[in-house]
């Protein structure tokens, strides 16, 4: 059961230490003449499953973009909570909400096209993040300085891999030593 009005995909989710749940997805949006705008959102449940009303406006939180005549579609597949205690969303795009469910201004004040849409999505220590996606039928990693902007240290921003088949890149981890491991399907 939802208790949000408009129709969501929650696509990854948390369970913080206090035992909150934390749910990162796409959120449609009707603006009109049968057309639906997509947009990232991101919704703090309590213990009990009851909505966080300290979280965002009245639990959620969401960036409505696009018009009818100016479509977005920014999808949010993958959430974090990075090491400072902010909340990461990635997708098609990025966005860094603050601890309260608000936008982030420091990152970016709208959401910022990701180089590749995430399936994934792990925050290092050192404050970066590195996501998992699919371009050209290839396993694709991507690595993000603290703020909107690629590691050009790690393969230039990005790494992509051909199996010699399609690639389809669904997790990512990283492991104790900080190696990155990229898991998926390759047919």
């Amino acid at each position: 059961v939802s208790p949000f009005a408009q129709d969501i995909v929650a696509n990854d989710l948390i369970v913080q230490t206090d035992g909150k749940i934390l749910v990162g997805g796409t959120m449609r949006r009707w603006i009109g003449d049968g057309v639906a705008e997509l947009d990232m959102f991101a919704g703090q449940f309590n213990t009990n499953g009851s909505l966080d009303a300290t979280f965002g406006a009245g639990g959620i939180y969401t960036f409505p973009t696009g018009t009818i005549t100016a479509l977005q579609r920014e999808e949010a597949r993958a959430i974090a909570i990075m090491p400072n205690g902010k909340i990461q969303l990635a997708g098609t795009h990025l966005l860094r909400l603050d601890a309260n469910g608000t936008l982030d201004t420091t990152f970016s004040s709208t959401p910022v096209a990701s180089v590749v849409t995430a399936t994934d999505m792990k925050p290092q220590t050192d404050g970066k993040f590195v996501i998992s996606g699919t371009s050209g039928g290839n396993f694709v990693v991507a690595r993000y300085n603290g703020g909107p902007t690629l590691d050009t240290t790690f393969g230039g921003g990005s790494i992509s891999v051909d199996f010699g088949a399609t690639e389809r890149a669904q997790a990512v981890l990283i492991d104790p030593n900080g190696d990155i491991v990229v898991g998926g399907s390759s047919i």
